[in-house]
């Protein structure tokens, strides 16, 4: 059966971003003149999502205002997290939203489809409380780390360091609703209702976490010089890709060659090779 709601992550502001969400979150930072969480509901729409809601919360009225309530014919639903207490608070946010089994992805990293894919399938196939990408990664120990026995989840290791960790959870989840209550019963974190600690309790109880091994395009934007990689790897996928904004200008006597995007209200001069 195909999964038909999603809950994307948004509230986050990105501090080490700064200066550039300022004004504006870091979901909504542009990638080859998107922001950065249309890419993400691109790919939702792509692997047949039906309803997606967004948990909003640092400088929220730029993300409604841009999206409404619907994109690409799908549904947007918008709550609020007032407080940033963590990543499992921002998912407890959709609770009332939800009864069945939900994807759950973060609104600032991009992610391909077919990682979300192949974790949607694995969950589908198994009985389990939930299901999570993985990639191979040397980030992993900067990140969230993941040990496995087979396909199932033993630990998940919030940024633990240099070591032989190299397994990263890639922030692609399946969840069952019943994760609502693993969340909200779990011990808290400095404070904070963290996902990853909440799943790892979860595991010590004898819940079924399993993990999919996925290949596709994962990649986060930590800092501000991580947008350009970002934008980089995008135009390397669409390697005969040009995109010109309709208010652009494009001189006759230019010299245009794709992959580029040139975005709303850019001149290129005669003369000009892009």
């Amino acid at each position: 059966m195909p999964m038909e709601c999603a809950v994307v992550l948004a509230a986050g502001e990105g501090m080490r971003l700064r200066p550039l969400t300022t004004y504006r979150p870091k979901p909504m930072l542009p990638v080859t003149n998107k922001p950065i969480l249309e890419h993400v509901f691109d790919t939702l729409v792509e692997v047949g999502i039906s309803e997606i809601h967004v948990v909003v919360g640092y400088r929220r009225n730029r993300v409604q205002e841009y999206f409404g309530f619907e994109y690409e014919g799908v549904q947007l639903h918008y709550h609020l997290q007032d407080q940033q207490l963590g990543s499992g608070h921002a998912v407890l946010q959709a609770r009332d939203a939800l009864d069945e089994s939900f994807v759950v992805v973060n609104g600032d990293q991009l992610v391909s489809a077919d990682i979300v894919e192949s974790v949607v399938e694995k969950h589908t196939l198994g009985d389990q409380l939930a299901t999570l990408s993985i990639v191979e990664s040397e980030m992993a120990p900067q990140y969230g780390a993941v040990s496995l026995d087979g396909e199932v989840v033993t630990d998940l290791v919030e940024k633990p360091g240099e070591g032989y960790y190299r397994l990263l959870n890639a922030g692609v989840y399946v969840f069952e609703p019943d994760v609502f209550d693993v969340i909200s019963t779990a011990p808290l974190e400095n404070g904070e209702h963290s996902l990853t600690a909440a799943l790892t309790n979860a595991i010590d109880d004898g819940a079924t976490v399993r993990g999919i091994r996925a290949d596709g395009l994962w990649r986060d934007a930590t800092y501000p010089w991580d947008l350009l990689e970002l934008t980089a790897e995008m135009l390397r996928l669409n390697d005969e890709t040009t995109y010109i904004a309709s208010s652009a200008t494009v001189h006759d006597k230019s010299i245009v060659r794709g992959p580029v995007v040139i975005g709303p209200d850019a001149v290129v001069a005669p003369g000009a090779v892009v």
